[in-house]
């Protein structure tokens, strides 16, 4: 997935000031050392929100200038991901919007 230009900017921001995953403060590789076509490293930098995608409070306005993005490496922000996934069920997953299921990538729901 590409990230916009303002994201890759704050990546980039967030990676000179502190280069450790928010989570499990691993050291992180810059995805620009990366090379195109190799599979991306467990520990390459990826912004990840503080709420994920599927609280419905995550929209509300940033009234007291909150941080909402942290830099994460990519291992912990897909295990996050699938863990919040989890926890809805099948219908839930396909009502939200700009949500696909990874379950039923998964073959999960596979009859």
């Amino acid at each position: 997935m590409s990230i916009s230009k303002s994201q890759r900017k704050r990546r980039d921001n967030l990676f000179k000031q502190h280069p450790y995953c928010h989570w499990c403060k691993c050291k992180l590789v810059h995805p620009k050392f990366t090379k195109p076509g190799q599979p991306q490293p467990d520990n390459m930098a990826t912004l990840d929100h503080l709420r994920n995608k599927l609280d419905f409070n995550r929209t509300e306005p940033n009234t007291e200038n909150q941080v909402r993005t942290v830099l994460s490496c990519k291992k912990c922000n897909e295990e996050r991901c699938a863990e919040s996934i989890k926890t809805l069920s099948k219908e839930e997953t396909w009502a939200r919007p700009r949500s696909y299921p990874l379950s039923i990538m998964s073959g999960e729901f596979d009859e």
